[in-house]
């Protein structure tokens, strides 16, 4: 992943899979085993990302210089 697009793209993910019913109308034909992993996967998915926001808040709250550049991605 380039830019900060880790910071972001696990919640989105959680965003995109919430509102769309397609989605989670198929998620109910998983088995309990696959519901567990992908519950897993986005559970690991979120927890790196909320990581990384609680290490640049630290730094924040330190008083050291954070620079962040975001990239937008092209169509």
């Amino acid at each position: 992943m380039n830019g900060n697009t880790c910071l972001f793209e696990p919640l989105q993910q959680i965003v995109n899979f919430a509102d769309n019913p397609e989605i989670t109308e198929s998620c109910r034909s998983l088995t309990q085993p696959q519901q567990e992993h992908l519950f897993m996967v986005m559970k690991s998915e979120i927890g790196s990302s909320l990581k990384v926001w609680a290490q640049l808040l630290s730094t924040l709250q330190i008083g050291s210089e954070v620079q962040i550049k975001i990239y937008e991605e092209a169509d």
